[in-house]
This record gives structure tokens, sequence and C-alpha cells, in this order.
């Protein structure tokens, strides 16, 4: 729902905006994660977690294409198995998914233009998704959770590299 609600307004934001609205969050929590304090959330209040991270999902993944982030927050705040943490990242990435494209249809983001450049990323896209699955299963919690977390920093890191590159033109 807040995929759509957000799609509408993709190109009226400012790049640079929304790669550090996207990057210094998932940077702060990501670090914040690795020095030892995880952020863990009570059960009594899942259900509005549920809902904070799936509109805040949402609404980023309608302008910027990435809601990945938030659901990756949530599951790591609940102590999700890693299987099922790759088995729901990977149903909601492809519902996520759909509902986008139908969405960027509708506002014209993607069109006759665009659409070519985005099957052949997708491409590179299964790859990653295929190396990914083959490397969770050589990892241990511990060290899959870490990893995690790295590749997160790492993500946001790129994002704010990108906001402070658009800025410094």
């Amino acid at each position: 729902l807040f995929i759509c609600v957000s799609a509408g307004f993709a190109a009226s934001i400012p790049q640079d905006v929304m790669y550090a609205l996207l990057g210094v969050p998932i940077t702060a929590f990501a670090l914040w994660q690795l020095s030892g304090r995880p952020l863990v959330l009570n059960l009594h209040h899942r259900k509005r977690a549920e809902a904070v991270s799936g509109i805040i999902g949402g609404l980023y993944g309608g302008v910027s294409g990435i809601w990945g982030p938030p659901l990756i927050v949530y599951l790591l705040s609940i102590g999700t198995e890693k299987r099922e943490q790759v088995r729901v990242q990977g149903v909601v990435f492809l519902i996520g998914a759909v509902v986008l494209t139908v969405a960027h249809l509708f506002s014209g983001l993607l069109n006759g233009q665009t659409l070519p450049l985005s099957a052949v990323l997708c491409i590179p896209a299964i790859i990653g998704m295929k190396l990914g699955f083959a490397m969770q299963d050589r990892l241990d919690v511990a060290q899959f959770r870490r990893w995690t977390l790295v590749l997160l920093i790492l993500t946001g890191l790129n994002l704010i590299r990108r906001a402070l590159e658009i800025w410094s033109l």
C-alpha cells in the first residue's frame, strides 16, 4: 500500500535527500547492533513494530526502490532464525517488486525507455540471490547476523557517499 502511495513522488524527491534519508539510519542501526547493543523488540509491541516497519519500508520503497533495510532491521530485532529471515525477505521482496513495477508503470518512471535496462539488471540480481543462498547455507547464525549487519553498513555508507557526491556537484 505505502509503495503505491509514495511511488508517485519518486520523481519529485531530490536524490541526495533520498540517499541521505536511507543511508544514515541504516548505517546507524547496523553500527549500533555490531557494537554489541542489540535492538530487541518486546513481543508485546510486535504488531506495532510490524506496522511501523511496513509503513517505513513501503514509503522508502516507493520513492527509491529500496524497502529491504527496514524489513531486515525488524527481522534482526525479533531474532528471526536465518532460514526464516531469508524466506520472509524473499517473499516480501517479490511482492514489493511486483507492486513497485505496477506503481511505476502508472507513475511513468517505468516505460519503453527504462524497461529494457531494468529487465537486464534482473540478471545480476538473480546471480546475487543465488550466491547469497549458497553463502547463507555455510554460515552459522552469528556469522549470518554479523555479515548481514556488515552489508547493511556498506549499503548505508554507499548511500551516504552518493548523497554527498551529489551535494558536492
